[in-house]
């Protein structure tokens, strides 16, 4: 079915686990949506069955090009830039150009460690540089800002099949907020069809829980049927192992910020569920759904 709206909504890391979710939530709802993508194949075969109402432009960030000519008759924008260390000229950059076609509102995915000290936290502060930055561009549109905390997803990316244990260094029973992607997705779904004026230029915290690691170790327990056990290491430890995965994503400051974090004040953001019209996913409801993935 083509698109019964006249909404446009372009989205960028649209093939991802939050992005790949908003870009399906908009095309079940007849909302016309063009993806800005590196792997044109990918993209295709991640919206194989969604084709209708759906435009494919292949491009990076190095070459804005193709992204500043696609952008004409789009009203809305999801913007998410993953481990790019130009993260604040790119996503200002490319806010300026959807404005200037256009665009009303952009619906940012940013970060939720605002706490951490001034300059302390690489990944805090260039979320926090790109807000500031977005709202600072003359004559734009709305930019609503969704700051989630650390993704549910996480513990199945970065563990192998079958895994009987994690690591990180933090002590067993300090607390870490945690959200779905799903969710994530979702609430990104919800303001992006809905009245631009309802969320003007709203920051939205995205925690749906607060858990440590000993209880998250339990939750995957009951969840697999298994045992698996918390096992805490050094930072230094975390590092390493982190820069080993992480090496050709991410650059050097930023695995050392996600190795050596610790949240203040962790605690679940109540708006989600006003957002949402119901309960975001706990993590005993984001693992059973994907047990498979947890799986041996």
């Amino acid at each position: 079915m083509s698109s019964t709206t006249d909404e446009r909504v372009f989205v960028l890391g649209a093939t991802g686990n939050v992005g790949s979710k908003i870009v399906k939530e908009l095309l079940a709802k007849n909302v016309a949506v063009t993806v800005y993508v590196r792997d044109q194949e990918k993209a295709a075969k991640v919206f194989a069955n969604q084709t209708n109402s759906l435009t494919i432009v292949q491009g990076d960030y190095d070459d804005l090009s193709p992204l500043e000519n696609a952008l004409p008759g789009h009203t809305r924008m999801f913007l998410m830039v993953f481990g790019v260390s130009r993260m604040v000229a790119t996503k200002t950059k490319i806010a300026t150009l959807a404005y200037a076609a256009g665009v009303k509102q952009i619906v940012d995915l940013s970060c939720s460690t605002f706490n951490a000290s001034w300059r302390n936290n690489i990944i805090s502060q260039v979320h926090l540089d790109s807000e500031t930055a977005m709202l600072a561009i003359p004559n734009r549109g709305y930019v609503v800002s969704l700051r989630p905390s650390r993704f549910m997803s996480n513990m199945i990316n970065s563990n192998p099949p079958g895994f009987e244990h994690f690591e990180d260094f933090l002590d067993p029973d300090s607390p870490q907020s945690w959200i779905s992607p799903n969710d994530i997705a979702d609430v990104a779904a919800v303001v992006l069809t809905g009245n631009i004026e309802d969320h003007e230029d709203s920051a939205y915290e995205l925690t749906s829980q607060v858990a440590t690691p000993t209880e998250v170790a339990q939750v995957l327990t009951r969840v697999t049927g298994r045992t698996i056990t918390y096992k805490q290491v050094s930072a230094l430890e975390r590092f390493n192992t982190l820069k080993v995965k992480m090496a050709n994503v991410f650059p050097l400051s930023f695995i050392y910020a996600f190795a050596t974090m610790i949240e203040i004040n962790p605690h679940v953001s109540l708006g989600i569920s006003i957002l949402l019209g119901r309960e975001p996913d706990s993590l005993d409801d984001y693992f059973a759904r994907n047990k498979h993935a947890l799986a041996a």
